[in-house]
Protein backbone atom coordinates (compact mmCIF):
# COMPACT_ATOMS: atom_id res chain seq x y z
CA UNK A 1 0.00 0.00 0.00
CA UNK A 2 1.31 3.46 -0.94
CA UNK A 3 1.94 5.96 1.78
CA UNK A 4 0.54 9.50 1.68
CA UNK A 5 4.08 10.84 1.20
CA UNK A 6 4.64 8.58 -1.86
CA UNK A 7 1.29 9.63 -3.36
CA UNK A 8 2.08 13.33 -2.85
CA UNK A 9 5.50 12.90 -4.50
CA UNK A 10 4.01 10.94 -7.44
CA UNK A 11 1.29 13.55 -7.96
CA UNK A 12 3.82 16.41 -7.74
CA UNK A 13 6.17 14.74 -10.24
CA UNK A 14 3.28 14.10 -12.65
CA UNK A 15 2.05 17.70 -12.35
CA UNK A 16 5.57 19.04 -13.00
CA UNK A 17 5.94 16.84 -16.08
CA UNK A 18 2.56 17.96 -17.46
CA UNK A 19 3.50 21.63 -16.94
CA UNK A 20 6.81 21.08 -18.75
CA UNK A 21 5.12 19.37 -21.72
CA UNK A 22 2.48 22.10 -21.91
CA UNK A 23 5.22 24.76 -21.87
CA UNK A 24 6.99 23.07 -24.79
CA UNK A 25 3.78 23.02 -26.85
CA UNK A 26 2.82 26.66 -26.40
CA UNK A 27 3.63 29.13 -29.15
CA UNK A 28 6.07 31.94 -28.61
CA UNK A 29 3.45 34.72 -28.72
CA UNK A 30 3.24 37.57 -26.20
CA UNK A 31 0.39 37.70 -23.69
CA UNK A 32 -2.61 39.80 -24.83
CA UNK A 33 -2.57 43.43 -23.71
CA UNK A 34 -3.66 43.85 -20.11
CA UNK A 35 -2.95 40.23 -19.16
CA UNK A 36 0.11 39.05 -17.25
CA UNK A 37 2.62 36.90 -19.11
CA UNK A 38 2.32 33.17 -18.33
CA UNK A 39 4.72 31.73 -15.78
CA UNK A 40 7.62 29.73 -17.13
CA UNK A 41 7.21 25.97 -16.90
CA UNK A 42 9.63 24.18 -14.58
CA UNK A 43 12.44 22.24 -16.16
CA UNK A 44 12.17 18.47 -15.99
CA UNK A 45 15.13 16.13 -15.99
CA UNK A 46 14.94 13.77 -18.94
CA UNK A 47 15.75 10.13 -18.31
CA UNK A 48 19.32 9.46 -19.29
CA UNK A 49 20.09 13.14 -19.88
CA UNK A 50 23.73 14.09 -19.55
CA UNK A 51 24.74 16.67 -16.95
CA UNK A 52 24.51 20.33 -17.95
CA UNK A 53 27.96 21.62 -18.99
CA UNK A 54 29.49 24.39 -16.91
CA UNK A 55 29.22 27.98 -18.11
CA UNK A 56 32.42 29.62 -19.28
CA UNK A 57 34.14 32.03 -16.91
CA UNK A 58 34.10 34.95 -19.37
CA UNK A 59 30.41 34.80 -20.34
CA UNK A 60 27.06 33.32 -19.54
CA UNK A 61 27.27 30.89 -22.46
CA UNK A 62 27.48 27.12 -22.00
CA UNK A 63 30.21 25.40 -24.05
CA UNK A 64 29.98 21.97 -25.73
CA UNK A 65 32.26 20.27 -28.24
CA UNK A 66 30.70 18.55 -31.28
CA UNK A 67 31.78 17.13 -34.61
CA UNK A 68 30.06 19.11 -37.39
CA UNK A 69 30.84 18.76 -41.09
CA UNK A 70 33.66 16.35 -40.20
CA UNK A 71 35.52 18.70 -37.87
CA UNK A 72 35.62 19.39 -34.16
CA UNK A 73 33.66 22.54 -33.30
CA UNK A 74 33.26 24.32 -29.97
CA UNK A 75 29.60 25.34 -29.58
CA UNK A 76 28.93 28.09 -27.04
CA UNK A 77 25.23 28.70 -26.44
CA UNK A 78 22.60 30.23 -24.18
CA UNK A 79 21.58 27.87 -21.38
CA UNK A 80 18.99 25.30 -22.47
CA UNK A 81 16.22 23.92 -20.27
CA UNK A 82 15.28 21.36 -22.89
CA UNK A 83 17.24 19.58 -25.62
CA UNK A 84 20.97 19.47 -26.38
CA UNK A 85 23.40 21.16 -28.73
CA UNK A 86 23.31 18.09 -30.97
CA UNK A 87 19.58 18.67 -31.53
CA UNK A 88 20.32 21.97 -33.29
CA UNK A 89 22.41 20.35 -36.01
CA UNK A 90 20.64 17.03 -36.69
CA UNK A 91 18.37 18.49 -39.47
CA UNK A 92 15.34 16.91 -37.75
CA UNK A 93 12.75 19.62 -37.06
CA UNK A 94 11.03 17.33 -34.53
CA UNK A 95 14.00 17.68 -32.16
CA UNK A 96 14.90 21.02 -30.65
CA UNK A 97 16.81 22.89 -28.00
CA UNK A 98 14.90 25.41 -25.90
CA UNK A 99 16.54 28.33 -24.13
CA UNK A 100 16.00 28.64 -20.40
CA UNK A 101 15.64 32.41 -20.28
CA UNK A 102 17.23 34.15 -23.25
CA UNK A 103 15.91 36.47 -25.91
CA UNK A 104 17.87 36.55 -28.11
CA UNK A 105 19.18 33.01 -28.01
CA UNK A 106 22.89 32.87 -28.83
CA UNK A 107 24.76 30.05 -30.56
CA UNK A 108 28.43 30.61 -31.35
CA UNK A 109 30.42 28.14 -33.46
CA UNK A 110 34.20 28.20 -32.97
CA UNK A 111 35.93 26.17 -35.66
CA UNK A 112 39.21 24.31 -35.17
CA UNK A 113 39.82 24.71 -38.91
CA UNK A 114 38.33 27.81 -40.61
CA UNK A 115 35.43 27.05 -42.95
CA UNK A 116 33.70 28.88 -45.77
CA UNK A 117 30.45 30.61 -44.71
CA UNK A 118 27.91 32.00 -47.20
CA UNK A 119 24.65 31.92 -45.23
CA UNK A 120 22.92 30.69 -42.07
CA UNK A 121 19.56 28.86 -42.02
CA UNK A 122 17.46 28.16 -38.94
CA UNK A 123 14.07 26.66 -38.16
CA UNK A 124 12.49 27.97 -34.95
CA UNK A 125 9.32 27.62 -32.96
CA UNK A 126 6.36 29.73 -34.08
CA UNK A 127 7.35 33.39 -33.78
CA UNK A 128 8.44 36.43 -35.73
CA UNK A 129 12.21 36.03 -36.12
CA UNK A 130 15.11 38.48 -35.87
CA UNK A 131 18.46 37.06 -36.87
CA UNK A 132 21.88 38.64 -36.32
CA UNK A 133 24.94 36.77 -37.57
CA UNK A 134 28.53 37.86 -36.95
CA UNK A 135 31.21 36.06 -38.93
CA UNK A 136 34.79 36.41 -37.72
CA UNK A 137 37.21 35.61 -40.55
CA UNK A 138 40.58 33.94 -40.22
CA UNK A 139 42.04 37.35 -41.11
CA UNK A 140 40.41 40.77 -41.07
CA UNK A 141 37.45 42.36 -39.32
CA UNK A 142 34.22 40.57 -38.33
CA UNK A 143 31.17 41.04 -40.58
CA UNK A 144 27.68 41.38 -39.04
CA UNK A 145 24.48 40.90 -41.04
CA UNK A 146 20.92 41.08 -39.66
CA UNK A 147 17.35 40.71 -40.86
CA UNK A 148 13.82 40.47 -39.42
CA UNK A 149 10.94 38.31 -40.64
CA UNK A 150 7.32 38.92 -39.59
CA UNK A 151 3.94 37.25 -40.18
CA UNK A 152 5.56 33.84 -40.62
CA UNK A 153 3.90 30.42 -40.72
CA UNK A 154 4.23 28.05 -37.77
CA UNK A 155 7.77 26.75 -37.13
CA UNK A 156 9.33 28.97 -39.81
CA UNK A 157 12.61 28.36 -41.62
CA UNK A 158 14.60 31.48 -42.49
CA UNK A 159 17.91 31.98 -44.29
CA UNK A 160 20.22 34.95 -43.86
CA UNK A 161 22.71 35.49 -46.68
CA UNK A 162 26.14 36.58 -45.41
CA UNK A 163 28.38 36.79 -48.49
CA UNK A 164 27.86 35.25 -51.97
CA UNK A 165 31.59 34.44 -52.32
CA UNK A 166 31.81 33.14 -48.77
CA UNK A 167 34.00 34.16 -45.85
CA UNK A 168 36.66 31.82 -44.48
CA UNK A 169 35.51 31.94 -40.86
CA UNK A 170 37.03 30.85 -37.59
CA UNK A 171 33.91 31.85 -35.63
CA UNK A 172 30.19 32.33 -36.41
CA UNK A 173 27.90 33.90 -33.81
CA UNK A 174 24.14 33.56 -34.36
CA UNK A 175 21.57 35.48 -32.32
CA UNK A 176 17.95 34.39 -32.74
CA UNK A 177 15.38 36.83 -31.35
CA UNK A 178 11.66 36.42 -30.78
CA UNK A 179 10.41 39.78 -32.09
CA UNK A 180 7.13 39.24 -30.20
CA UNK A 181 8.90 39.27 -26.84
CA UNK A 182 7.80 35.90 -25.54
CA UNK A 183 8.86 34.31 -22.26
CA UNK A 184 12.55 33.68 -22.95
CA UNK A 185 11.97 30.14 -24.23
CA UNK A 186 13.27 30.24 -27.81
CA UNK A 187 12.73 26.94 -29.62
CA UNK A 188 15.57 26.26 -32.08
CA UNK A 189 14.68 23.24 -34.22
CA UNK A 190 17.61 23.35 -36.65
CA UNK A 191 20.64 25.51 -37.35
CA UNK A 192 22.80 25.20 -40.46
CA UNK A 193 25.83 27.18 -41.55
CA UNK A 194 26.00 26.98 -45.36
Amino acid sequence: MMSVRTLRFSFGALAGLLLFVAGCRKSEQPAPAGEPAPAAAPAAAAAGARPTPAATADSDLVVDRLVLDKQSVEVAHSKFDGGRSEDLFDTDTNTLARTDNANPATVELRYSTPRLVRSVTTTTGSMDVGLVVTVTPEQGEPKTVSKEWRHLPNDPTVTLDIDPKGILAKKVRVEIKNLNGGDGHIHIRTLKVN
